[in-house]
């Protein structure tokens, strides 16, 4: 270990080799600290820089620039090579101080490196930004589309939607108008014993009375069940669960011979947790806290969301069981109009 008189001589050395001022033994220390480590910094940069504007052509780093120019944090995250941090600090920084002019300002971003930025010019060496924007409203499309696909005068036209959590003890409905306000929303109860074979006399006698106390709107939508760790004991439940899938479709596809258009849509079960960030480690949780930020007009992409305090009575008066398919109900409606209706939204990455 250096002592006190040998580290000195050694910041004396370093400060000589550097041609930086030299203090004594008994002046401030901190000054040559920062000194030093802006000189370090400088050298860095420009080595980084030089290494940087010497991997590509000036064909490449006109294409190059011209993309982080024009690129929103959106579509810089869909190259795959810069999370929402780094992206959102590229564009605050061209925002800022003006477009890029060299490779070597991009190195000026706060939070990005060499490394990083050495592997989207790769990328975006050979992929234009007209390119770069049309994989991105695809992948969006494909990422957030309903089945079977609704059409864009359909989604012109809707004015009013019915979201349903269909389970076999029951379905909870939410109708919701074009303005997001929350016309009505309940509790349909269907059958006791789940796990066991329903003949299918039973899910219609049922699913006819189910039809009579929906309330009518221009579409319908549902979504898609993924059923994880199943066992033999499942089977039954998930035959059964098919078959209210099918007479639902149908029974709420009545007109579909006559019109030709679709009133019941499925979307993917990852498309709520996604918008509104419920997925943990692959697994859905609880949207129970998304309905509290409603209320409070905390939610950063349901603020325009209107649900009368009838409503809101009738939330506060149920179970958590109960309160969960209320709230999976009303966030299928709001993520159903913002990303394919209204498209005023995109999924988050």
């Amino acid at each position: 270990m250096l002592t006190s008189v040998k580290f000195y001589a050694a910041m004396q050395c370093i400060c000589s080799m550097l041609r930086l001022p030299v203090v004594g033994r008994n002046s401030p220390f901190s000054s040559n600290v920062s000194v030093l480590r802006r000189c370090f910094a400088q050298k860095t940069f420009h080595k980084d820089a030089s290494i940087l504007d010497s991997l590509y052509s000036d064909a490449e780093k006109e294409k190059i620039l011209d993309t982080f120019n024009r690129c929103n944090e959106y579509e810089l995250q869909h190259t795959r090579q810069l999370n929402h941090h780094k992206a959102s600090s590229i564009v605050k920084h061209r925002k800022d101080n003006g477009n890029f002019q060299t490779l070597s300002d991009i190195l000026l971003v706060p939070g990005v490196g060499i490394l990083g930025i050495q592997k989207i010019c790769n990328v975006l060496r050979t992929l234009d930004y007209e390119t770069l924007q049309e994989k991105t409203s695809k992948a969006d499309f494909d990422r957030v589309k309903a089945e079977p696909n609704i059409s864009e005068r359909t989604c012109q036209n809707v004015r009013t939607l019915v979201t349903l959590d269909a389970q076999l003890d029951g379905i909870t409905w939410t109708k919701i108008d074009r303005n997001l306000r929350v016309e009505g929303w309940d509790h349909i109860s269907l059958f006791d014993k789940v796990y066991l074979k329903l003949d299918l006399h039973q899910f219609l006698e049922k699913l006819l009375l189910v039809k009579d106390k929906l309330p009518e709107a221009d579409i319908y939508v549902m979504e898609r069940k993924v059923f994880r760790n199943i066992n033999p004991r499942m089977v039954p439940f998930l035959f059964n669960m098919k078959i209210l899938d099918a007479m639902l479709f149908t029974l709420l596809n009545r007109d579909f011979e006559s019109s030709g258009d679709h009133k019941i849509y499925m979307v993917a079960p990852t498309l709520v947790s996604q918008f509104f960030s419920l997925s943990v480690g692959g697994e859905r949780v609880s949207g129970q806290h998304v309905l509290q930020d409603i209320q409070r007009m905390q939610s950063d992409v349901a603020m325009d969301v209107d649900i009368p305090h009838a409503r809101w009575d009738t939330f506060k008066n149920l179970n958590n069981v109960q309160k969960e398919k209320y709230a999976n109900s009303l966030l299928l409606g709001v993520a159903f109009y913002k990303l394919i209706v209204l498209r005023s939204h995109k999924l988050p990455l």
